[in-house]
This record gives C-alpha cells, sequence and structure tokens, in this order.
C-alpha cells in the first residue's frame, strides 16, 4: 500500500513487469526504433507485440519479426512527424497466417491494422512512445 507521502511509483517498470507493454528493445537487438526516426523510448502494447512476432506458418512464408517491427516503427514515426498534436494514427498491412479467430484458426490473409502512436510521460516525466492497436486506450 503507498500513500501520498511515499516516492513515486515507476509505471514504466511495473507496465513492462506485468506484461502490459513490451519496450522494442526487448524484441530485437540494437537500436531500432532510433533508426526508424524515434529520439525516444518506445514500447509496444501486448496486443501490437502479438501481431508482430510470427506464427510458424509466417514465418515458414519467409516473414521476419524485424522487418514488422520496422515497419510499424517507420510508418509510425512517419505519422507523427505528420502528426499536429501527441497523437498519431496510421496503418500498416501484414499477411497474417493460423491466427485465432471468432470462427477457429484463420488462414492466411492480409489484413491492414490500425494503430496508434501517442507520446506521453514516462517515468520520471521522460517522454517516451507507446504504439497500441487504434481501438486501445
Amino acid at each position: 500500500m503507498y500513500s501520498l507521502f511515499d516516492d513515486p511509483v515507476p509505471t514504466y517498470d511495473l507496465d513492462v513487469a506485468a506484461g502490459l507493454i513490451v519496450p522494442v528493445a526487448d524484441l530485437v537487438p540494437g537500436d531500432m526504433a532510433r533508426e526508424a526516426g524515434w529520439m525516444m523510448p518506445v514500447v509496444l502494447t501486448t496486443s501490437v507485440a502479438e501481431l508482430v512476432r510470427l506464427t510458424a506458418a509466417e514465418e515458414a512464408a519467409g516473414q521476419t519479426l524485424e522487418g514488422r517491427l520496422r515497419e510499424v516503427l517507420r510508418v509510425g514515426a512517419e505519422g507523427m512527424h505528420r502528426a499536429t498534436g501527441s497523437v498519431a494514427r496510421f496503418s500498416v498491412s501484414f499477411a497474417l497466417a493460423d491466427r485465432p479467430s471468432h470462427l477457429g484458426r484463420e488462414p492466411r490473409s492480409i489484413r491492414s491494422i490500425q494503430l496508434k502512436a501517442e507520446v506521453g510521460p514516462g517515468d520520471g516525466g521522460r517522454p517516451m512512445v507507446t504504439i497500441a492497436l487504434g481501438r486501445e486506450h
């Protein structure tokens, strides 16, 4: 239990530990976010991280985690450069295969995925970017 007089709880660390967000640096080695044009740390919600990670069928079709992640980061950075506020909405298309759906397992399909990038305060007030599905809060 925390009181008003305790030190602030680092929500970024708690959210990572709880599995609510995934830092881009945890998915691939190097600094892919900076290479894509982001000048601050970038995290993905778990929903977006699951779409970036490949199923066996997608991997067998020649897709890569790095390619999907690079696309999300690049298109998101371009959208943010055009945005007038702290939120950019954008979409990427992925060839998805063997994904669960309300009808069972989906065969291969190309899907346009609506995403948003939002700049907000991280721990200590430092800015960070969260990339989420367009319908996530």
